[in-house]
């Protein structure tokens, strides 16, 4: 499938290459909620996509923390000094995203927030662009991201009890990269077929 095609034998770890550019997509969570906070780099400056980083910290990080992370994240794929460039955006739904959307506005280059709080429409779109780019065989992941994949083969928009962490956190950044390749007309609107990431 899809997925399958996408999976390649590249490291999971923190890495620039002089020149390129990346979008860093970042699934945040409340401490006391239980959820894991996500955040994934991915490099753009080539097609297909690379996701370069995974980052997944622990259930009950700190918001203050998780914040720092997203900071190192940023400053590390945005470097005058190397010649590149990064974007990032984050999951800012609920009383949880509006608290990150106060401390995370001091981080350079500023992080775009993402609302879809009551909108499965919104949420949908984001979902679509990761199936447009695994249809177009346009990404390429890790294999050794192994939470991740199963993430990607398991979701389904109907159930609300998987996790979803690092699909989310994917679809944020993947959300950019298809306004990238595809331009400001590209319509993000259309329904993931069967329910899923998929074909």
């Amino acid at each position: 499938d899809s997925i399958a095609q996408a999976l390649a034998d590249i490291p999971n770890k923190r890495r620039k290459v002089p020149g390129h550019s990346y979008v860093i997509g970042w699934d945040l969570a409340v401490a006391k909620d239980g959820d894991r906070s996500i955040g994934i780099a991915v490099d753009i400056s080539t097609i297909p996509c690379k996701v370069v980083e995974v980052l997944e910290l622990k259930k009950g990080t700190k918001h203050p923390q998780i914040v720092r992370e997203m900071d190192r994240m940023l400053s590390f794929y945005h470097s005058e000094k190397h010649k590149t460039s990064a974007r990032m955006v984050y999951d800012a739904t609920g009383m949880g995203g509006q608290m990150f959307k106060t401390e995370v506005s001091v981080l350079y280059p500023r992080p775009k927030a993402y609302n879809f709080a009551g909108l499965l429409t919104k949420k949908l779109s984001l979902l679509h662009s990761v199936r447009m780019l695994l249809v177009k065989h346009a990404l390429i992941i890790p294999r050794e991201c192994t939470r991740l994949r199963y993430e990607m083969k398991q979701y389904k928009k109907t159930d609300t009890k998987q996790e979803t962490d690092s699909v989310m956190a994917l679809a944020l950044a993947t959300s950019v990269i298809e306004r990238t390749i595809r331009g400001p007309e590209a319509s993000l609107g259309r329904k993931i077929i069967n329910g899923s990431l998929t074909p």
